[in-house]
């Protein structure tokens, strides 16, 4: 959809969108964890110069009801920034996660128009964005774009491998496309 298609389904449906966060009872979200030992990590230092923002931007989400005083056994710091980010790797480290398979064209709706179909069968995308797996195609001229630019990019249980948007291949597959590509960096192939 174009910015021009969106900003008129917006304009078309304008009752259903707002610029204040609401809530629903439609559904109860729950996380399940595979401790019992509860994640609790003191607060970051943020900067002199962010402080004030940082309380103004807390009052903001405290007056709606977006966020209240706590007193839970877990605590995950605020990342210093002027948005409330917060830092939830430790907790994440301990989330059961409940993967749930996403249909490929739902979510990529434009790998079939962009890559052959001979390379759909060689490609299968692992992602820490979304929780499943995805079939995917190898588009061999992002390997070196999107290598250092991708969290995760590494996949940590299989050394052998790494893991792109759009595609996996194994590191020596990637060095020997890479080094076909002027425009990639030295280090990556040194670095792998």
């Amino acid at each position: 959809m174009t910015k021009i298609g969106s900003q008129m389904m917006v304009q078309r449906f304008s009752e259903i969108f707002s610029d204040r966060p609401g809530d629903t009872n439609l559904a109860e979200h729950r996380i399940d964890l595979t401790s019992d030992v509860p994640v609790h990590q003191t607060p970051y230092p943020v900067p002199f110069a962010l402080k004030s923002s940082l309380k103004k931007e807390l009052q903001q989400m405290k007056d709606p009801g977006i966020i209240r005083k706590s007193d839970s056994p877990y605590a995950s710091p605020v990342v210093g920034s002027n948005r409330i980010c917060i830092d939830f790797r430790r907790l994440n480290k301990i989330t059961k996660t409940d993967p749930q398979p996403v249909p490929s064209p739902a979510v990529f709706p434009w790998i079939d128009n962009t890559v052959l179909l001979a390379d759909k069968a060689r490609i299968q995308v692992k992602t820490p964005y979304l929780s499943g797996e995805v079939e995917a195609l190898c588009i061999p001229e992002v390997i070196c774009d999107v290598v250092g630019n991708v969290p995760g990019a590494r996949n940590p249980d299989d050394p052998d491998m790494t893991a792109m948007v759009g595609a996996v291949t194994t590191r020596s597959q990637a060095r020997q496309e890479v080094k076909h590509k002027p425009h990639c960096t030295q280090e990556w192939i040194e670095e792998t």
